[in-house]
């Protein structure tokens, strides 16, 4: 279950990933670590986001 604490991460995770800086990829786990989703689960989300990055990148 999300606490409410847990959406300040959430909020940070989101704007670095709109802003688009690099930090969110070293950060995501932790983030996703702190609130207390499977490691399997993890993977499988920055996975996810690594590709989409790829994808949306201008210089794809």
């Amino acid at each position: 279950m999300i606490k409410k604490d847990n959406f300040f991460y959430l909020g940070l995770s989101t704007s670095l990933l709109t802003f688009g800086n690099s930090l969110w990829i070293f950060y995501l786990p932790l983030i996703l670590l702190r609130i207390g989703i499977d490691v399997t689960l993890q993977g499988i989300i920055y996975s996810i986001i690594t590709l989409l990055g790829i994808v949306s990148s201008p210089f794809s």
